[in-house]
């Protein structure tokens, strides 16, 4: 039995193994880390953008919709149409052409 339990004792050959998978591990834990942290940045960074554009503080608590109107303001009137172009009627042999 000593000499089996030497035996264990001794061999190293999975340690490695083990330590690689430990070491991937912690890799994989940073990235996850770093993920996380540079989506509440992003969010950040475009939540101060809309409301640089927007004029208006947002709710505290929520981020307002991008390209939403900010609350309380009245909608914009849509300008109107501009009226289109007439286009000379076509005559036939230089007589003007019917109605």
């Amino acid at each position: 039995m000593r000499g089996l339990t030497a035996v264990v004792l001794n061999n190293v050959a999975g340690a490695t193994a083990v330590e690689y998978g430990l070491v991937t591990l912690l890799m994989a834990v940073g990235c996850f880390a770093l993920l996380l942290d540079t989506g509440k940045s992003s969010a950040n960074t475009f939540a101060k953008i809309d409301t640089t554009l927007s004029g208006e503080a947002p709710p505290v608590g929520r981020t307002p919709a991008l390209g939403s109107a900010p609350q309380g303001a009245p909608e914009p009137e849509p300008e109107p149409e501009p009226e289109p172009e007439r286009m000379p009627l076509p005559t036939w042999g230089g007589a003007p052409a019917p109605p």
